[in-house]
């Protein structure tokens, strides 16, 4: 059975199992469970050992295995409703369908119906990117000789990327940095589009 918060695809098989776990836990502990993931979620840091220590306190009868899926399956279930643009409707009925009870889907899907926004802004800004830009420098400086070349007075582009996790510095010669920018202008206007 194809889901619309799975992208219209089949649910996965540990979220199945996960679902099983989520019944069998009392309204109290899910809420619990639900209310810190979705903190997780729009605070946009997913500190699991925080997180599952701070659920190991609330529920004492819960093993740390049992937290970790069921947190894992809350997330899995508010994230791609988010990404796949679900209404909260929608996904109450497809969650009672694999199974969870009419309360515990309740819980996921009163804060998904206040935050799904929130959540798809954080979303788009942590997809899809390793490290964010954060300045660009360049430079052009001019080979007057080389032993790797025998023609005097190459001029080649130096670029330096300031990225989060650190700075990426490379020199690129015109012709290529001529198919750089043709590139960057052409996937710029396919974006547009």
């Amino acid at each position: 059975m194809r889901f619309r918060f799975c992208g219209d695809l089949d649910c996965p098989d540990w979220l199945l199992a996960e679902v099983a776990r989520m019944s069998q836990a009392s309204v109290r502990d899910m809420q619990a469970v639900v209310e810190e993931v979705f903190r997780c979620v729009l605070a946009g840091t997913i500190d699991q050992k925080a997180s599952l220590a701070a659920l190991r306190e609330k529920l004492k009868s819960f093993n740390l295995s049992d937290l970790e899926g069921m947190a894992a399956g809350v997330h899995f279930i508010a994230t791609s409703s988010a990404k796949n643009n679900v209404d909260d409707v929608s996904l109450l009925q497809e969650i009672q369908q694999l199974g969870l009870s009419r309360e515990s889907a309740e819980l996921i899907c009163a804060p998904y119906r206040t935050s799904k926004e929130a959540v798809q802004q954080q979303l788009e800004l942590t997809s899809f990117r390793l490290n964010h830009l954060q300045s660009v420098d360049w430079r052009v400086d001019q080979i007057l000789a080389s032993s790797n070349t025998e023609q005097p007075l190459d001029k080649v582009a130096v670029i330096k990327l300031g990225l989060s996790d650190g700075d990426s510095v490379f020199e690129i010669s015109k012709e290529r940095l001529d198919v750089l920018i043709q590139e960057l202008k052409q996937a710029r206007g396919i974006l547009k589009r």
